[in-house]
């Protein structure tokens, strides 16, 4: 395996090595055995995990009672923060396992066991005290700002009072003296104030994640040397591009870890943004992944699942134990597939959109009449409307563009109103009042509609008021205080109102949705991932009844082609995971216009 790495690592640098043969014989020689170190090293490692039964103990101060599996999660995560290299890893369970009460049970252990051994902290290098880092036995976690209140919350209902400090590093009251900061034992804050923070002067971007730190000038979260860092909702930084990707792995910390239930969406890169989070070397060298992992031909599946094995701990909804027994215990969950024909008018004017289809070469051209084609197969109203922000970016397309491209192809043709029935709002329609009809009066059956169109939404929300039903509506603009009355309403009154609408993002964003037993995707997008999320939101812990998901596909259009390509995308995170990103590569698209 050396020798093909060293041939591989040659290759890759061979255009610089004419120019400078000192790099080439370091490269030819010192990465194969930084390389072949760091899989040894993972392989001795693998020789003390805990086997998958092993348990820990709750810990002393945990108000809450912690299921098999997290324990077991608990006992793996010990052991990772026991390793050097890297000290942390990759907690990759399926959403709604209570991966939650797993971090804060080591959070809790970790405070317990200082307090025991105070005064034996182990001390900082050389090179750590010469940056002068304001050490600290605090836990930073990073997530979606919408979520940090909820982190909140959960740490106190999860924890005995006074047992953990915890401060929210989030809005104009925050603080922002380190040493102050360094005194708690948890610091919650979110991936945008991250990347707001940590950008340099005059709000230029960051240029690398090697930019020096500890300095008194640079940002409170800098000046911190954390006992540990966790990135809830890692798939965040999947792009190792973006500035929230940099910014993040220019913070210091003992441990590091990442939580996400979509390790992989599109390609390994999206791992490798988390393995250089990690920082283990030299896998999180952007020229080593590419040679070693992503380019590396029959010797790329080894190495993944060694990474993997080490690194790595995922389980599922559905995954039994050593003895037969599910890890949770779940109702059943029911997938099913409507299939729907467009009306003569609705069909007509798909197909004007894909003739044009045809007739342009321009990727981003392409990308527009994509989501024209989409938006036929719903409610053509949504034809005249500009998308919001949010879905634009879904869909990798820029919003200017689509302004200036909102008159593209429309031509004489007929403008619809929202008032207008189409085709698949008819079916869901008539499909939910099945539903209602069939449902116990005491205690009625509800269901979540989800669409990437706050649009759609608004059109689906008029029908269903035609139709008689009440119903909420979350999206980005929903205020925090609006957002817990409808869930509070939804998930726990019967006679509450029976309809939840959400927008595709919103419904991803660690909603507690277990009220509904009906799930509807009013439309369909390439990334499978999006659509777990939300499949996650209503099959969870806490769910009491059979749950149904609803998929809707109008025959011989775009969508039968999204749904092969999520199929073709979920294959690819499953084969990582046992031994996408969301926006569209050409191979895609090419798959999706059915060009061979």
């Amino acid at each position: 395996m050396a020798q093909q790495a060293q041939g591989v690592a040659s290759a890759a640098h061979s255009s610089r090595s004419l120019q400078q043969p000192s790099i080439k014989q370091h490269f030819t020689v010192v990465r194969p055995a930084r390389y072949t170190k760091a899989l040894q090293g993972l392989e001795q490692a693998l020789e003390t995990r805990p086997s998958e039964e092993t348990e820990a103990d709750d810990p002393s101060h945990l108000e809450v009672t912690l299921m098999p599996h997290q324990k077991q999660a608990l006992a793996w995560m010990l052991w990772r923060e026991a390793q050097e290299s890297p000290c942390g890893g990759i907690l990759a369970d399926e959403p709604g396992l209570g991966q939650n009460e797993t971090v804060i049970s080591l959070v809790i252990k970790a405070v317990a066991a200082r307090k025991a051994q105070k005064g034996t902290e182990t001390p900082l290098s050389s090179r750590e005290m010469n940056e002068a880092f304001i050490r600290s036995t605090c836990t930073l976690v990073i997530c979606p700002a919408s979520l940090i209140d909820r982190w909140v919350k959960k740490v106190e209902r999860c924890c005995m009072p006074g047992q953990l400090h915890i401060h929210s590093y989030h809005g104009p009251n925050r603080e922002r003296h380190p040493e102050e900061l360094a005194k708690y034992d948890m610091v919650f804050t979110s991936y945008n104030l991250i990347r707001s923070d940590l950008l340099e002067d005059d709000k230029e971007p960051v240029k690398n994640d090697e930019a020096s730190t500890g300095s008194k000038n640079q940002p409170a979260l800098l000046r911190v040397f954390w006992d540990r860092i966790i990135l809830d909702e890692a798939d965040n930084i999947k792009n190792h591009k973006s500035q929230t990707a940099i910014a993040i792995c220019r913070l210091r910390a003992r441990a590091r870890w990442a939580v996400t239930g979509y390790l992989i969406q599109n390609s390994t890169m999206d791992m490798f943004s988390l393995i250089r989070f990690l920082k283990f070397t030299p896998f999180d060298e952007y020229e080593v992944w590419k040679s070693e992992v992503e380019n590396a031909g029959s010797t790329k599946s080894e190495t993944l699942q060694k990474l993997v094995k080490s690194l790595v701990l995922r389980r599922t909804k559905d995954q039994q134990t050593s003895s037969g027994n599910p890890i949770v215990s779940l109702p059943e969950k029911e997938k099913k597939t409507h299939l729907i024909s467009l009306s003569d008018e609705e069909r007509k004017i798909y197909d004007q959109f894909l003739q044009q289809s045809r007739s342009t070469s321009n990727k981003t051209n392409i990308l527009v009449i994509l989501l024209r084609l989409r938006q036929c197969c719903c409610h053509l109203s949504l034809l005249k409307e500009l998308p919001d922000q949010e879905s634009c970016e879904m869909d990798g397309i820029e919003l200017d563009l689509v302004r200036q491209m909102k008159e593209m192809g429309l031509g004489d043709m007929t403008l619809y109103p929202p008032s207008f029935l189409s085709t698949k709002i008819k079916f869901v329609i008539n499909l939910l009042e099945k539903i209602r009809a069939a449902g116990p009066a005491d205690r009625p059956e509800k269901s979540v509609l989800v669409s990437q169109w706050t649009g759609m939404l608004d059109v689906v929300e008029h029908h269903l008021k035609e139709a008689g039903f009440k119903c909420w509506s979350i999206d980005g603009d929903v205020s925090p205080n609006e957002r817990d009355e409808a869930l509070k309403d939804f998930n726990y009154n019967p006679r509450g109102r029976q309809i939840m609408l959400v927008s595709l993002r919103t419904g991803g964003a660690t909603l507690n949705l277990s009220g509904g037993n009906h799930l509807f995707f009013l439309d369909m997008h390439w990334n499978p991932a999006l659509e777990d999320q939300a499949c996650d939101r209503i099959y969870r812990i806490g769910q009491t009844r059979k749950v149904h998901i609803h998929k809707f596909i109008c025959s011989d259009t775009i969508e039968y082609r999204i749904s092969e390509l999520q199929k073709k995308k979920k294959k690819l995170a499953n084969d990582v995971l046992t031994g996408s990103q969301e926006r569209l590569s050409g191979a895609d698209l090419d798959f999706l216009f059915g060009v061979q």
